[in-house]
């Protein structure tokens, strides 16, 4: 038996139950957005594997681009995280007043204070390749100029000169940073660096992105290199540690491994230790320009886009990202159990092998959490939550899992019901509220497990007793019409020998 003689004032707390979703912490690289297939003159209907130009960015799909408007001038990236400033000024400024305007920019954008200059990966994740002048989604970001946007990246083979990206096409370059350019804040992250493993087996795998790639890159450096359409049979007919499924990488995989504080080259050399400080093909076409498609540049970390049949080197990629999926929102809620589900949007480029919610008491569970198993595939699901405890706050992600791991929506938060609900007044009057008693005892007494009792305001002489295996909720302060919390509720004492008691504006004493 324990005695509770502690003077215990337990703060009265609201949960919100909204309809929706919040952001979810994790991130995930978007796809190109581009969709066609094109030769080295015009576009083409896509190839089938064996047939030339096959292995274009458009044959491999990965999360779309995705984007909510907060109605607040604020665009949320439901692929990475971020949170975007929807509309610009349309000032140019240096890069040091870009700076300064973005971490001076508050209320009323978003309600937010925390805005800052995005890094250039972060600035190129909103570029839509399938589009140009701008390239970019304008449904959220009406107002995107046809120039050049400043980075917060420093370009540090030349500290004068910092990152932009050009809102014409979507190249990226470095610029002096007295000059002017256009400025889109950003909020969130920042966006995860590569974590890159050596499998020691000719390949690297970078744990952010679920890719893995090539380690070296396959041809003499005294070759002058091949062309896009070489380069895309050369990924496509690649077997390397045992795997066949190799694809040239598209412009934003390709940038993915730009390290911006390195040059020449501007990657990781303790993983690639052989690559050149010269331009890399991707898999991905310039819209515009539908004879060129877009490389990275490995001497400084440039992304352009060069001719088809010019040279020019390759590292293949195998893999793609985690599938995205979208919680959704909680319903058919009572004291034990719920429904709820998902919608996978992506598979990520591999199938989607499971996928369900999983649940916790805890923020942002997993599926070492209690989880349900709601098929496979890609489209929208349900699920049934069950072996909840009444009156409990739990947290609620969708997940899907492929074979370069498991991807989860957002974290949704919803309470449990009470089994019941008993009223208790000391005048032994609930107004229309039933069942209603004189005494907290009795109430107890007579609750079942996971029941709610909720008691009037005033100073109850009873010492309470719980000797059975209940779970129950205390909550006390309420007025006589049991419509609001105004104040404590005394009791002089309580007595736990087999079960819980949660309480809430409940002083003991």
């Amino acid at each position: 038996m324990m005695t509770n003689s502690l003077v215990v004032s337990i703060s009265m707390f609201l949960f919100l139950m909204l309809p929706g979703y919040a952001l979810a912490g994790d991130y995930q690289l978007p796809d190109t957005g581009i969709d066609k297939c094109y030769d080295n003159h015009s576009e083409i209907t896509c190839p089938s594997p064996g047939e030339p130009f096959y292995g274009q960015d458009a044959q491999y799909d990965g999360p779309p681009l995705s984007y909510q408007d907060n109605g607040d001038g604020t665009v949320s990236d439901l692929n990475t995280g971020l949170m975007w400033q929807q509309s610009d000024d349309g000032t140019t400024r240096t890069w040091q007043g870009a700076c300064d305007y973005c971490e001076a920019l508050a209320l009323p954008l978003g309600g937010y204070s925390d805005w800052r200059l995005p890094n250039r990966r972060e600035l190129m994740s909103i570029v839509d390749y399938s589009r140009f002048k701008p390239p970019i989604d304008t449904e959220y970001f009406p107002d995107c100029r046809w120039s050049y946007y400043w980075s917060g990246s420093t370009y540090v083979a030349n500290s004068p000169f910092a990152w932009y990206v050009v809102f014409l096409y979507g190249s990226v370059y470095h610029y002096g940073k007295a000059h002017h350019g256009y400025v889109r804040c950003v909020r969130g992250g920042p966006t995860p660096a590569p974590s890159f493993h050596d499998n020691e087996n000719g390949t690297v795998s970078d744990s952010e992105t679920g890719l893995m790639w090539q380690q070296g890159d396959g041809q003499n450096k005294n070759d002058s290199g091949r062309t896009w359409e070489e380069a895309l049979d050369y990924c496509e007919s690649l077997n390397l540690a045992g795997y066949s499924d190799w694809r040239l990488p598209n412009v934003r995989n390709l940038e993915s491994i730009v390290d911006w504080n390195r040059y020449n080259p501007a990657i990781d050399t303790k993983f690639f230790s052989d690559c050149l400080s010269s331009f890399y093909w991707s898999s991905s076409t310039n819209t515009y320009y539908s004879f060129y498609a877009w490389s990275v540049g490995f001497g400084y970390g440039y992304v352009d886009d060069g001719n088809g049949t010019y040279g020019n080197y390759v590292r293949c990629v195998r893999g793609g990202p985690s599938p995205t999926v979208i919680t959704m929102a909680i319903s058919s809620i009572t004291a034990t159990t719920a429904s709820s589900g998902g919608n996978v949007t992506s598979d990520g480029g591999a199938s989607v092998t499971a996928k369900g919610v999983c649940w916790s008491t805890s923020t942002n569970p997993t599926t070492s959490d209690s989880h349900t198993s709601d098929g496979t595939g890609t489209g929208s699901f349900t699920s049934s939550i069950t072996g909840l405890s009444a009156g409990t706050t739990y947290h609620v992600r969708a997940y899907a899992t492929n074979s370069a791991g498991t991807g989860y929506g957002s974290d949704v938060t919803f309470k449990t019901s009470y089994a019941s609900t008993l009223y208790v007044s000391l005048s032994g009057d609930c107004g229309d509220k039933t069942p209603c008693y004189d005494s907290i005892q009795e109430a107890i007494d007579a609750a079942s497990t996971g029941s709610l009792i909720s008691i009037a305001q005033g100073t109850y002489d009873e010492s309470i007793v719980l000797n059975e295996p209940k779970a129950l909720t205390l909550q006390g302060g309420w007025d006589s019409t049991f419509t609001i919390q105004t104040s404590d509720t005394m009791v002089s004492s309580i007595t736990i020998s087999n079960g819980t008691v949660a309480v809430d504006k409940l002083v003991i004493q």
